[in-house]
């Protein structure tokens, strides 16, 4: 086997990695930043948050922490 035809094959290996790479950090970018643009995405965070503030209000922890009760 030539060399050329092995380093052909590993350049569009690297190259298929990257873009995969590249995909998936925009996939998670996508994910972590929600877009306001999207139809209903203002007022599904608007009521997440009004639940968020109605539990606190009644003296609910959040879920993420333990309760102080026991």
């Amino acid at each position: 086997m030539t060399l050329n035809p092995l380093l052909s094959e590993l350049m569009v290996e690297d190259r298929r990695n990257q873009l995969l790479e590249r995909a998936a950090q925009e996939r998670r970018a996508a994910l972590a930043v929600p877009s306001l643009r999207q139809p209903g995405r203002v007022r599904q965070e608007l009521g997440h948050a009004l639940m968020r503030l109605g539990a606190r209000v009644a003296g609910v922890p959040p879920a993420h922490e333990p309760s102080p009760v026991g």
